[in-house]
């Protein structure tokens, strides 16, 4: 659910005509609670569920320079 957000909020912001005000802010927001659930569920997780987090976090924190760069 907060990959989903992250990314959409990534995604409007890089679309102009879809674009809100704080969209950037809010994806990194976003961002910054995966990485807090990633610290606080270290050794808890499956490794499915870790691998997944771990691609999840990868892929908002590759998009986010390109969608501060369109914005």
């Amino acid at each position: 659910m907060l990959g989903t957000a992250a990314l959409m909020r990534l995604d409007a912001s890089a679309d102009p005509d879809r674009a809100a005000a704080g969209d950037l802010g809010e994806a990194r927001q976003v961002i910054d609670w995966l990485e807090i659930l990633k610290g606080k569920t270290e050794g808890r997780l499956s490794e499915e569920e870790s691998m997944l987090l771990d691609q999840l976090l990868y892929d908002v924190r590759m998009r986010y320079p390109a969608a501060e760069r369109e914005a």
